[in-house]
């Protein structure tokens, strides 16, 4: 009884959007913690099931957004906030040292709206399309890939990608010469 007591208890103060705090109970906070989850999950685009562990595809072509940013204290930690706003979940990111402005890759769930983000931060942004894959986790798995596709003239311009933990797989984000060629080559 008592954990019903505080689950649905007095009124408190939580972070709100653009930190303002906002007056909730803590089971209206959970259930507006519970729809920004669904949220998410919806808006996932084709291909983000390779991201995650209970994904089957091995390959997937996939939009990717570079964005020029100012190598400085938060701005990375600014930028992800804004996204994070409008429910648009990074499922990759590449972020080189660099000094003075550098394009930060981003495969993301919703591109439209973090297009809109980027514009609003007045961020110049690229699309393009890169190759996701899934390979196992065990050495020489990427070189059998790269092989592949050396070995039919397609040639990798950058790379950068994940263990994904507990299911023995990574994923790996390419950027490649010709897209469609690689992902049927991959498959």
């Amino acid at each position: 009884m008592a954990s019903v007591f505080l689950l649905l208890g007095r009124e408190q103060r939580f972070p709100g959007v653009g930190g303002r705090a906002v007056k909730q109970t803590p089971l209206r906070r959970a259930v507006n913690l519970c729809r920004v989850a669904l949220k998410l999950t919806r808006a996932a685009s084709r291909g983000s099931e390779l991201l995650t562990p209970e994904g089957d595809a091995n390959v997937a072509v996939m939009k990717q957004l570079s964005v020029m940013m100012e190598n400085r204290r938060g701005a990375l930690a600014e930028l992800c906030s804004e996204l994070a706003k409008v429910a648009v979940n990074i499922l990759a990111l590449s972020v080189p040292e660099q000094a003075g402005v550098a394009p930060v890759r981003l495969v993301v769930n919703g591109v439209d709206a973090a297009k809109k983000v980027f514009d609003s931060l007045g961020a110049k942004c690229t699309e393009e399309d890169v190759i996701a894959a899934r390979v196992s986790d065990r050495p020489g798995a990427l070189g059998k890939l790269t092989r592949k596709l050396a070995d039919h003239n397609i040639d990798v311009r950058y790379a950068y990608g994940s263990i994904l933990k507990g299911t023995g797989a990574a994923v790996v984000i390419l950027a490649v010469s010709d897209v469609a060629a690689a992902a049927k080559i991959v498959k």
